[in-house]
């Protein structure tokens, strides 16, 4: 393990200058990447003609692949679904005032997971939470008083979730009951010392998570039962979302503009990198859609 990411060598991919990229995944069947870049509420992929940017919606937080160019995104307080030749439809307004929709992924049922954040600094101790979308519309809680809810993996074989909180600095584990559907009470995996941010996780097929770390310009990868194993350094500052092109060969790691957060960085715009891999991610899960203006907030 240590060889192989200790070997990684990124390079920028040349698109436009960005802000802050988020959501980068790759299709499974086709292996398109795509992205999302907050700050200006856009949706890229990749094309024959290389990368092509479609404005989508301010605070424009995650978009999920579904194939044939279609998406399920959420932006500001909605979810939407972003279909060529179709205006986006959008659910109703599902969070309170000063919050949004942050990342996202597919759980192993097929169920869209979301977690929100703040944005109203005058809100700041206002209660992040991670949803499940039902069947039947409701989005339900998974997990209350999140700091930021941030990077979501899951485990293929049992079903359960990672997930990063991003101001507590940790990573929960939340056990899925296969039985019942039901998530059970979040387990701490790891926490993160000196007060570091993780950001994006995926989870490989040997069984580590892979986590970028926010303003610490690394990325880290985690043993599930012993913790962080290796750190290695990558060119941004800010990282934020990372993933693995398996037929490529590919790692995918997206970035926000500098200097943030107060830090001391010299000026940089937003990017996506990548380096060859001989590592694979899990595979991603596919949605089993529900009709976004029947969704309702269940508590």
């Amino acid at each position: 393990m240590s060889r192989v990411l200790s070997d990684l060598d990124f390079r920028k991919i040349e698109i436009e200058d960005l802000l802050l990229v988020e959501s980068v995944r790759v299709h499974a069947k086709s292996s398109v990447i795509s992205f999302v870049d907050i700050d200006s509420g856009a949706l890229w992929q990749m094309t024959s003609h290389g990368f092509q940017k479609q404005q989508v919606a301010p605070e424009l937080g995650f978009a999920e692949p579904l194939g044939s160019d279609a998406f399920l995104v959420g932006a500001g307080r909605r979810l939407g679904l972003v279909a060529p030749g179709s205006d986006t439809i959008w659910s109703p307004p599902l969070l309170p005032r000063g919050q949004r929709f942050n990342d996202a992924t597919i759980d192993s049922l097929g169920r869209l997971i979301v977690g929100t954040l703040t944005v109203d600094p005058d809100q700041s101790r206002l209660d992040n939470r991670l949803f499940v979308l039902e069947s039947d519309g409701t989005l339900a809680s998974i997990r209350r008083e999140v700091g930021l809810s941030n990077g979501i993996a899951v485990e293929p074989q049992s079903g359960d979730l990672f997930h990063v909180d991003t101001t507590s600095s940790t990573i929960h584990r939340i056990p899925l009951d296969p039985k019942s559907a039901e998530y059970g009470d979040p387990e701490l995996m790891h926490q993160f010392a000196n007060g570091e941010s993780p950001d994006g996780l995926l989870m490989l097929e040997t069984g580590e998570l892979l986590v970028a770390l926010w303003g610490s310009a690394a990325l880290a990868t985690l043993d599930i039962t012993r913790g962080e194993i290796e750190r290695v350094s990558v060119p941004p500052l800010f990282p934020t979302s990372v993933c693995i092109c398996n037929r490529a060969g590919e790692l995918i790691l997206g970035s926000a503009s500098q200097p943030r957060d107060s830090m001391r960085a010299n000026a940089a715009p937003g990017a996506l990198w990548k380096s060859t891999i001989e590592l694979s991610q899990v595979p991603y899960f596919a949605w089993n859609p529900v009709p976004l203006r029947a969704i309702s907030l269940g508590d």
